[in-house]
Formats: structure tokens, sequence, C-alpha cells
């Protein structure tokens, strides 16, 4: 994959997650996500400060602020999992082998942080039923 299309991945990765943030500190989050990603030592915030370099339009305060004073939308960011959820299991249904692994790895990840029981993630998983994980999907929804 080339520069400019890497670039274009990570642009819409992050901006997929911009919903649960207001609109400036959604701007922080895409400055602190750009610099974490650059940078190649320790991901402080000081460090991503540096690596941001000219990039960095604010003082090096408010990037640490968006961690210990930010108000997140919690609600925002469960939706956002749910949704990604959902685009996963219509490529469930469609991947085999080594594909279907990496999915059921990242389904789990994203249903652990949506605070779903580790006994029936890995009843789930094990079971590798899509239907099973599509009949979850709409119990959470219901919940949201």
């Amino acid at each position: 994959m080339d520069a400019p299309s890497l670039v274009s991945a990570w642009d819409a990765l992050v901006q997929q997650h911009c919903c649960v943030f207001s609109a400036p500190t959604a701007r922080t989050w895409q400055q602190i996500a750009l610099g974490w990603i650059l940078n190649g030592g320790s991901a402080t915030v000081t460090a991503i400060f540096r690596t941001l370099g000219d990039q960095a339009d604010r003082h090096w305060t408010v990037y640490e602020k968006f961690f210990y004073q930010a108000a997140w939308c919690l609600s925002a960011l469960c939706t956002a999992l749910l949704q990604r959820v959902g685009e996963q299991v219509t490529d469930l249904y469609l991947a085999e082998g080594k594909k279907r692994e990496r999915l059921w790895t990242s389904i789990a990840g994203s249903l652990a942080k949506l605070k779903v029981p580790a006994s029936r993630i890995k009843r789930l998983t094990d079971s590798d039923d899509a239907q099973q994980l599509a009949k979850l999907l709409q119990e959470l929804l219901a919940k949201a």
C-alpha cells in the first residue's frame, strides 16, 4: 500500500471515533492519534506533542487535559462499537480460514469493551456461529 493510501486509511479510522467527542476535543483527538502513530518512541503526551511539531496548534497542556478532563460521550462510543461489531457480523458470514479467526479475535475485543461477560464471549467464539453473534448484537442494540 502506498503512503497516500495509508494516510487516507488512517484518517478514516480516526474519523470514525470523532463522534464521541465535542468538535474541539475531536480535533485534539485527531492530533494525538497522528502524533501517536508517527512517534517512534514512548507514547507519552510529551513525546506525542514533540512528534507533532508545528502541527500541534495548541499549548501542550491541551493535550494533557484531553486525558484527564475530557467529557467523552460514552453512549456514543458504545453505539460506535456496536456499529463496528455489526459490520463485522456481515464480514464473518463471508470469511473463511485465518481471516475468520482474525475477525473473531477483533469481535471478542470489542465485546469485552462493551462489558459482555467473558464466559459469553468464549461461548460465542468457540461456537464460531455468526447467527449467535447477530442475536447478541440485537440484544445489545436493544439495551443501548
